[in-house]
């Protein structure tokens, strides 16, 4: 015969304390005690806008290895060239020109302008959002 553990047995009070005192807390109450914006049926409003741009690549470039993490320099070197770029882009157009081809141009668009940004109030910078590969790459599986 097992015997529980009294971590295990801690757990399981806690655990039936919480499903018998749950429905005795109104959610509505805690929710409303907050200052974040509610919808009209309490929730929380999410609507709106967000900018997820990022100028972490999905996949690790082939230059960082098997690195997991920039160096504070890079960082600001790969901040400061999407900055400069962007500024060099700023310049008027001419309202006078003609209309892109049909289908486009055969630039990146809109997915180009995403390429990286740094997380303000981070310590670390990731050198791809893939981590969990050596390589940062992801494979593809043919069969």
């Amino acid at each position: 015969m097992n015997i529980p553990s009294t971590r295990t047995l801690h757990l399981g009070v806690l655990a039936i304390a919480g499903l018998v005192l749950a429905p005795l807390i109104p959610i509505q109450t805690l929710a409303q005690d907050s200052d974040i914006p509610r919808t009209s049926d309490g929730r929380p409003d999410f609507s709106g806008t967000y900018d997820v741009s990022t100028l972490t690549p999905f996949q690790r470039p082939s230059r960082f290895g098997n690195r997991l993490i920039l160096t504070n320099d890079e960082a600001f070197s790969i901040a400061n060239a999407e900055f400069e770029r962007k500024e060099d882009n700023q310049t008027g157009s001419d309202p006078n020109r003609t209309a892109p081809p049909q289908g486009g141009d055969g630039s990146t668009g809109a997915a180009g302008n995403v390429a990286a940004t740094t997380r303000s109030g981070s310590t670390t910078v990731p050198t791809s959002c893939v981590s969990t590969m050596n390589s940062g790459l992801l494979s593809l599986l043919l069969h």
